[in-house]
Order: structure tokens, then sequence, then C-alpha cells
């Protein structure tokens, strides 16, 4: 029941908070037009009327990112990562930039193309993605798949998250009511639950994610999973559901120019107000758009794409501590 009522109230926010339709029972894999062909919505098998919302991206906008990465062993390597096609750019420039700074990744080995999972059979203990496996420490970001522990469909499955050395970045699962520790993974994660980077006698530690956050964010994904209470989730950097599901509706040029738009954004207010940045109290500029028009980005888009740029455009000629700094 409580799977049921989370797919309900996600499905109730697509309508009310992000103005996306949300299909009534029928045959699975129905095409979600109204996202131009960005993804695919699936019948929760065995849970009839359940609703149908967004499930994975569909492959055509996904991209495959060739880079190279400086390996543990000191070497360069070569790694492969797939994305949504909006962040591919940035994701490029990212670990361009974290290759030049030696920045020591241990695997990167984009996951395969999957098809749709369905929701209710995914509810079980021990689960566990391509990109948080025991076993391995891989960097990559597509995944379909849910969030780790719960229904809704992960960031990953849009590819619009990336997990960076899982081994050295762990996700802790938190229990909400008791606080207890609930799951570490990967399980050889426990070894760096520690964060201090200088210890007495111990090694400094390589591949952590709190050196590179500021890569991450000036390229536009500026939220990382070890900001969080519970979980707390190191290896994790995403744009946020709406940010993209947004980019998901627009066409893929309309997608590109907006992300060049949102990182412009955060780098220019950072710039502008350095302290509150520092203090990571930033406003992403979707949140902004909201604020200053009063109307959700989607919405203005689904209005008009060229209301929704010329909002932007004027936010741009107006920068301002409201538009830049979350309070």
């Amino acid at each position: 029941m409580a799977a049921i009522k989370t797919i309900a109230l996600f499905s109730m926010c697509l309508t009310s908070c992000l103005g996306l339709p949300v299909y009534a029972a029928g045959p699975s894999y129905n095409s979600y037009s109204d996202a131009k062909g960005a993804v695919e919505v699936i019948d929760p098998d065995g849970y009839a009327g359940a609703p149908f919302f967004p499930i994975c991206i569909s492959e055509n906008r996904l991209k495959l990112v060739h880079t190279q990465y400086y390996g543990f062993d000191g070497q360069i390597h070569h790694g492969t990562i797939r994305v949504l096609d909006a962040l591919a750019p940035a994701v490029k420039n990212i670990f361009n930039t974290l290759l030049k700074q030696k920045f020591a990744i241990n695997s990167m080995v984009a996951s395969p193309i999957q098809g749709n999972y369905v929701i209710p059979h995914v509810l079980q203990p021990g689960y566990i993605s391509f990109i948080t496996n025991d076993d391995g420490d891989n960097t990559a970001a597509y995944s379909c798949r849910p969030i780790t522990g719960g229904s809704l469909p992960s960031l990953h499955a849009y590819g619009a998250a990336i997990d960076l050395n899982p081994r050295e970045n762990p996700y802790i699962g938190i229990n909400w009511d008791t606080g207890a520790i609930t799951g570490i993974i990967p399980k050889d994660g426990y070894k760096n639950i520690n964060r201090r980077k200088f210890r007495f006698g111990k090694p400094v530690p390589i591949g952590r994610s709190e050196d590179v956050i500021d890569v991450f964010a000036d390229n536009g994904i500026v939220y990382w999973g070890g900001y969080w209470n519970y979980p707390i989730d190191y290896m994790h950097f995403e744009i946020t559901r709406v940010n993209a599901i947004l980019l998901m509706a627009m066409t893929p040029v309309d997608a590109a120019k907006y992300f060049k738009l949102y990182t412009r954004f955060y780098n220019r207010c950072k710039a502008q107000f350095p302290v509150a940045y520092k203090q990571s109290r930033f406003s992403d500029l979707t949140n902004t758009v909201h604020t200053i028009t009063g109307k959700a980005a989607l919405e203005l888009y689904q209005e008009s794409p060229q209301r929704l740029f010329n909002s932007v455009e004027h936010i741009f000629d107006h920068i301002s501590e409201k538009a830049c700094v979350k309070k």
C-alpha cells in the first residue's frame, strides 16, 4: 500500500506541480508524447488502475560521452558515461577538468541501455543497481532503476545524475524515525565513512567527492548528495527532478540552450555573491523563474518556448540577491 500511495503522490505532483499529464490504466509501453518522445510510460503490472508516469528516458535522448580519466594506478584510461543529451557537453568538460587535476577515478564504464522496470517488482530488500553494485567501484550516470530504497524513478533513470567513485564516496541509508544506519552501498564503503581528509597516522584519501563539488557545480550539476541529512549519498551529483523533467519535455535543441543558460546563471550569481555560494546558499535558474514570474518554468515552456526564454533573459538583465541567493 505504501508503494501505491507513493506512486499516486508522485503522479499528482506531475500534474499539479509540473503540468505533466498522468495516464489512466491501459496498454503497457505507451509513448509519452507531451515529452517530445523523451520518456516512455509503463503500466505497473498487477495494479489495475494505477497511474502512468515517466519511468526511464528513451534511448534517443541519451548521449554516450567518451572521455579520459586519471586512474588510481596513476595511468590515464579511456572511459564512457551515458547522460541526458543536454548535459553531455557539461559532463565532457567536467571529466576533462578532473583529468587535468589528476583526480583519481577507479572505473568509468557506461551502463547499457535498459528497458523500463516495473515499479512494484523492484521493491525488494537488497536491490542494487548497476552503478552501486556490491563489488564494483564504477563511476556512471544513466541506469534505468528506482531511487535507492524507494519506488520513484531515480534521476539516474533520466541520465540526470552521476555517481562518482562509489566505494570512496558511499551511500549511507539512515532511518528517518530512529536515526539508525540502515545500510551502506557499496558494502565496503564503510571504510570511507570518516570524511576527514587529514587524519593522524592515516594516508590522505583520494577520489573523494568533496574535492570536486565546485567542478560539477560550475558546469551546472550543482546538487550533491553529501548535502543531505538522510540518506547521505557522497557519490551522487544531480540536477533536480524538476529540472530533469523540464529538459526532457523540451526539444533537444531547446534543452541544450536552456541548460547552458542554467549553468551561466549559476556562475554569474556565484561571481556576484561569492560568500553565499561558498555557503551553498544558491538558487538555481528554474527556481528563480518560478519566484520571479509566479509560474513554473515548464508551464511557461508549454505556453510558448519563447515565453520561457524571454523570462530568462529578463532575469539575466536584473541579476539580484533575490534571484541568486536562497534564504
